[in-house]
C-alpha cells in the first residue's frame, strides 16, 4: 500500500479500517476509568517513545488519510509477524485496535484510536503496549507506551479479603456506632482505596482473575533498554512527504517495521 506525494490512499482503506475497529467506552461513571492507560500496570519508559513527524500537505483530510493507513499497514505487519514468529503466536500475542470513547466528552473530544498489543510471557507477566496516531495541525504524531503487569499476589488478597470481611462483620458496626460514623467513614475509604482497581477492572469487563491480578499484582523487575533506537529508526524510515528532506520512504510498511 503506497501512498504518493498527493496523499491518495486505496478507497477500501477506510472500510478496512472499520472493520478491524472494536469500540469501548470509558469515564461512564465514577467507578470508571478515565484513561485508556490507566490499569495497565507499571510504565516502561525503555520501551515507550514518542515521534513527531512534518508533512507538507495541502489538505488535511490527505494527512488523516495516511494516519489512517498506518493503523491498517501496523495491524498487518503485526499479523505476519505472528505467522512467522513461534513465541508470538496467539496464545502468547494479542492486538486489536480499539476506539476509546470518552463518555463524558464524546462530543467534544478527538478520536482516540489505539492499537492495543498484550505479550504474556514465559514468565506469566504481562505486557501491554498502546499506539496511537493522531493529527495535529500538520504534524503526524506517533506515540507507543508499554505497561507491565506481574502475577497475582495472593499473599495481599487474602489478607485484603480478611481485612474486608473484619470491616462489615458485627463487631465493627458496634464500633461504628458508638463512633459517630467516623470509624464507618474511614472504613469505606480505606475499601475504596483498596478495591477500586478491582470494581474499575470488572466494568472493562475484565475476567474475575484478571481484575483482581490488576488489583494487587507483584512487583515486576526489569532493567529495560532505551528507545532511543526505536525513535531513531523512525527518523530514518518515516514517511517524510517534504521535498527538502533527505531522507524518503515511499511506503508505510516501512515505518510500520520499525513499530
Amino acid at each position: 500500500m503506497n501512498i504518493s506525494k498527493s496523499g491518495s490512499t486505496s478507497p477500501s482503506v477506510t472500510h478496512e479500517l472499520q472493520e478491524l475497529v472494536e469500540v469501548k467506552f470509558i469515564n461512564r461513571l465514577f467507578l470508571d476509568k478515565e484513561d485508556p492507560e490507566q490499569l495497565r500496570g507499571s510504565w516502561l519508559r525503555g520501551f515507550s517513545f514518542s515521534f513527531n513527524r512534518f508533512l507538507s500537505l495541502s489538505e488535511h483530510s490527505k494527512l488523516d488519510k495516511i494516519r489512517k493507513d498506518l493503523y491498517v499497514e501496523i495491524d498487518r505487519k503485526l499479523r505476519e509477524y505472528q505467522d512467522l514468529d513461534p513465541h508470538l503466536g496467539q496464545e502468547n500475542l494479542h492486538f486489536k485496535l480499539i476506539n476509546y470513547i470518552d463518555y463524558k466528552y464524546q462530543r467534544k473530544d478527538r478520536e482516540r484510536l489505539y492499537i492495543e498489543l498484550i505479550r504474556n510471557t514465559i514468565r506469566q507477566t504481562k505486557v501491554t503496549t498502546l499506539i496511537r496516531i493522531f493529527v495535529n495541525g500538520s504534524n503526524l504524531f506517533i506515540a507507543a507506551d508499554s505497561y507491565t503487569l506481574g502475577k497475582l499476589k495472593k499473599r495481599q488478597l487474602i489478607l485484603q479479603i480478611f481485612i474486608f470481611w473484619v470491616l462489615i462483620s458485627p463487631g465493627s458496626w458496634f464500633i461504628y456506632t458508638i463512633t459517630g460514623g467516623l470509624a464507618l467513614i474511614l472504613a469505606i475509604g480505606y475499601l475504596y482505596k483498596t478495591w477500586i482497581s478491582f470494581i474499575r477492572s470488572l466494568f472493562q469487563r475484565e475476567s474475575l482473575m484478571g481484575a483482581l491480578r490488576i488489583n494487587f499484582p507483584k512487583n515486576v523487575r526489569s532493567k529495560a533498554i532505551s528507545g532511543k533506537q526505536i525513535t531513531r529508526c523512525l527518523r530514518l524510515r518515516s514517511a517524510s512527504l517534504h521535498p527538502e528532506r533527505s531522507r524518503r520512504v515511499k511506503s508505510l510498511p516501512e515505518i510500520a517495521q520499525c513499530i
